[in-house]
C-alpha cells in the first residue's frame, strides 16, 4: 500500500512539474513569431511537447541569449520547435540538447555557406550529419551520443557557441582551417570531460583551450 502511494506521489509531482513548465513558458509562446509569424504561430497552451522543449532550451542557453533577435540560438530553437521532422521531446533530454547544440553551431557559423553540410538540419539522426560521429548504443543506454565533430576546411564563418558544452560525450573536435572568430568559450568547453583532441588551428579564435 505504501509503495502504491509513493508511485502516485511521484507521478503527481511529475505532472505538477510539467504544469509549472507550461505556465513558465506561456509568456514566451510567441517567441518565434518575430522570425516568421506565418510558419511559427504562438505555441498553444495545451501543446505540452513544445512548452517542455522550450523550457529545456531556455535552461540550456539562458533566456536572454535565446531571446536575442534573429540570433543563432533563437533560430535553432524555432527549428527544433517547429521544423525538425524528428519532433523530439524532453523524454530523452540529452538527445534533444545534443541536436540543439549542433543546430546552434550551424547557425552561428553560417551553415548555409559551408563547403559541405550533407544531412544537416534534416530528419536524419545527427550521426548521419556531415562530420558528426555518434557512439554505439549500449545495453543500458540505447541513445547514441555525439563523440566526434570533424569539419576541417569547411568554410565555417562565425563563432564557437558555448552550447558545444552540451555535447558531453565529445572526444574529438577538428574545426581547423575555417574562419571561426571571437573568444573561445573556455569555461563552457571545460565541461567536456571526455575531450581528447581539439584542433582549432588556422582560425581567428582568441583564448586558450582548457587543459582540464
Amino acid at each position: 500500500l505504501l509503495l502504491f502511494f509513493l508511485i502516485i506521489s511521484v507521478a503527481s509531482a511529475s505532472k505538477a512539474k510539467r504544469r509549472r513548465e507550461i505556465r513558465n513558458t506561456e509568456q514566451y509562446a510567441d517567441i518565434c513569431t518575430s522570425l516568421n509569424s506565418a510558419s511559427y504561430p504562438p505555441i498553444e497552451s495545451n501543446d505540452k511537447r513544445r512548452h517542455s522543449v522550450l523550457s529545456a532550451l531556455i535552461d540550456a542557453s539562458g533566456l536572454q541569449n535565446l531571446l536575442a533577435a534573429d540570433g543563432p540560438r533563437l533560430r535553432s530553437a524555432c527549428w527544433i520547435l517547429y521544423d525538425d521532422p524528428a519532433k523530439l521531446s524532453t523524454t530523452n533530454k540529452s538527445r534533444l540538447l545534443e541536436r540543439y547544440a549542433l543546430v546552434v553551431l550551424y547557425h552561428a557559423s553560417q551553415g548555409g555557406q559551408w563547403a559541405s553540410s550533407k544531412n544537416w538540419l534534416s530528419k536524419s539522426d545527427v550521426g548521419k550529419w556531415e562530420g558528426v560521429t555518434t557512439s554505439r548504443p549500449r545495453i543500458f543506454s540505447l541513445h547514441k551520443h555525439v563523440t566526434n565533430l570533424v569539419l576541417p576546411f569547411n568554410a565555417m564563418n562565425g563563432i564557437l557557441p558555448r552550447e558545444l558544452s552540451l555535447l558531453r560525450q565529445l572526444h574529438v573536435v577538428d574545426l581547423r582551417g575555417n574562419d571561426l572568430q571571437g573568444v573561445l568559450p573556455a569555461k563552457a568547453l571545460s565541461e567536456l570531460k571526455r575531450l581528447e583532441v581539439m584542433d582549432l588551428s588556422m582560425n581567428n579564435i582568441l583564448g586558450r583551450i582548457p587543459t582540464e
